[in-house]
This record gives structure tokens, sequence and C-alpha cells, in this order.
């Protein structure tokens, strides 16, 4: 990861009920709880925590609201995958002005 990013892609995924979050774009961003809506809104915070550690001072949010989320894996519907299924799917994460 070389300097500041205007946007970060975060990949979800529901591992065995535990809801993770990671990126490539920012290698060692590691989230992860069994509460879907506090590991998502956790994201933003260690997203800023990685940069500053890599030297760069950036804030990012996501591209959908807590709710967005939780409805587009299911959680609000109780339509969740098996928990054992590792369906990544993309969240990006813009840098705030």
């Amino acid at each position: 990861m070389a300097g500041l990013m205007e946007v970060v892609n975060v990949i979800y995924r529901n591992v065995d009920g535990v809801h993770v979050f990671t990126s490539e774009d920012v290698r060692g961003l590691y989230v992860a709880d069994r509460d879907p809506r506090r590991a998502y809104e956790d994201v933003p915070e260690a997203l800023h925590e990685m940069m500053k550690f890599k030297g760069v001072e950036a804030s990012y949010s996501p591209d959908m609201s807590t709710e967005e989320f939780l409805r587009f894996i299911g959680y609000l519907t109780n339509d969740i995958p098996h928990p054992s299924v590792l369906a990544a799917q993309n969240v990006l994460y813009n840098r705030a002005a």
C-alpha cells in the first residue's frame, strides 16, 4: 500500500457466525465480531488506525449505511447464509474529505 487511497475495498465474510472484514488494499486490516452491526461500524476506525500506522492520516466511511449493509447480508430479514459459507462480498469505503 503506497500513499493515500481515495477508496478502500473491504471484503466481508461470514465465517462460522463471525462477521469478518479484511482488505487486500490495506494489508493487516482485520475486524471480526459475532454482531455484524458492531463489526461493520468498527471498520472505519480500524482503517484510520491502520493508515495512521502506515504514516498516512486519513479517515474513511462506508459506501452504504449500517442498515443498508445489514439488509445486504440478509441480517434484517433473517435470511443469513449458512455460517460455514465463505461467500466474500465487497464493501467500498471512501476517504472522508
